[in-house]
């Protein structure tokens, strides 16, 4: 349950305790999660949605929120966030394939991912865990496009790697868009058997968004032609209600559902960590 806007007087207080008794419901009934969907998900959406972490978390200097619109056929895409004591760790990722077999792949990806974190490796570590991960089952259309990224709240970098995934952007303090430039890795599973990953560092101000996006949202068809692409971003974020995270990812997920009347054709992806 999310809510953004001005909280209305004594409204807010009762708004937190039900959102909070929902969540805490919603692991021992279906009705809440049955109410949430309007149509049926395949096996393949069900894995997916069970993988993600909380939708909205605050950090060390930032806030971060994630959301996914299921295309409820492909099931390749996941996001992952967690605070740990070397930092905020963020991935996006898109598994390759559809259904049961992306939602497997996806699952794989993001186990070997936090089996590397939860075991104190670094971000290099990681990547090379997930890479090796896919390479074993042996399946040469298997593959895994993401960026992995590490937050220090204490020096305010980010540090992040891109393996053939669709490029992270920053929202500056005046609200401009920018691509975040640094190397392109092939994808998670592809290439050379013992991949070096180069990692890229920039340093992040008070005010400033990391918009990490698949390409179910870059690619999304648009109402008369065209796809919504970066000049939808841009737009998304002058509708936002306010800057901060939650409700920068909520303005892009409307804005992609808004575009056409279709139902997106593959999974969108979004996460936005707003600095503080």
């Amino acid at each position: 349950m999310l809510c953004v806007g001005t909280p209305l007087g004594e409204l807010a207080d009762i708004a937190k305790q039900g959102a909070a008794a929902l969540e805490l419901a919603n692991d021992y009934t279906d009705y809440v999660e049955a109410t949430r969907r309007r149509k049926p998900t395949t096996p393949a959406a069900e894995v997916q949605q069970h993988l993600f972490p909380p939708r909205i978390a605050r950090i060390a200097g930032a806030q971060l929120a994630g959301a996914l619109l299921p295309s409820y056929e492909v099931g390749g895409d996941w996001f992952d966030f967690v605070e740990n004591r070397d930092g905020a760790w963020l991935a996006i990722a898109d598994a390759a394939g559809k259904g049961p077999t992306a939602a497997g792949l996806g699952a794989a990806a993001l186990g070997a991912l936090r089996s590397a974190r939860r075991s104190g490796r670094g971000l290099e570590d990681a990547l090379t865990a997930v890479d090796e991960t896919v390479r074993r089952l042996e399946n040469d259309d298997f593959y895994v496009t993401a960026i992995m990224a590490r937050w220090r709240a204490v020096t305010a970098t980010l540090t992040w790697a891109n393996c053939a995934h669709p490029p992270a952007y920053i929202v500056d303090v005046d609200g401009n868009l920018k691509e975040l430039e640094g190397p392109r890795h092939p994808p998670l599973g592809t290439g050379a058997s013992s991949p070096k990953f180069k990692l890229s560092h920039r340093q992040l101000y008070s005010g400033e968004r990391l918009i990490l996006v698949t390409d179910g949202i870059i690619e999304r068809t648009m109402e008369g032609g065209g796809t919504f692409g970066l000049e939808g971003i841009s737009h998304a974020l002058d509708q936002a209600d306010s800057p901060t995270a939650a409700s920068t990812v909520m303005a892009i997920q409307q804005a992609v559902t808004d575009c056409w009347r279709e139902p997106v054709e593959d999974d969108a992806t979004v996460v936005v960590m707003a600095v503080e």
